[in-house]
């Protein structure tokens, strides 16, 4: 197993593990128990475990996800995602920043197809691969 995120923020375990188990990707939360330990303080960083083979779809699924909260950026006007594990279906979220100038999708999941559908979006913007 590999580890996929590592916080001592309990929404956000909660709601990893909410995007997993939609994906139907098996998922192990450790630590999750400590608090026993530490007196409820929230010192201990909790983690989320997936299998090897799933961590890839895992990534790509976070990442993607993760551009959703941008959607209220409205001036939002240059994005750099360059190396991220970000896929045409993240590129979707973005389609309503109607103030972004430039992306940077170099070395990402991101193919013509999708840019050419953000595009159609963004007519205006200008997208680096």
């Amino acid at each position: 197993m590999r580890e996929l995120v590592r916080t001592n923020d309990i929404v956000l375990i909660s709601a990893v593990g909410a995007l997993l188990d939609g994906a139907s990707i098996h998922h192990l939360v450790l630590d999750q128990n400590m608090s026993i330990v530490e007196g409820s303080l929230g010192l201990l960083q909790r983690r989320i475990l997936v299998n090897d083979e799933d961590h890839r779809a895992a990534r790509k699924l976070l990442t993607d996800a993760g551009l959703a909260h941008l959607k209220d950026l409205g001036n939002l006007e240059y994005l750099n995602l360059y190396g991220t594990a970000v896929t045409n279906a993240g590129l979707e979220h973005l389609a309503g920043l109607k103030n972004l100038k430039k992306l940077y999708v170099w070395q990402t999941q991101v193919n013509d197809e999708g840019i050419a559908k953000l595009k159609e979006a963004l007519p205006g913007v200008t997208v680096v691969k």
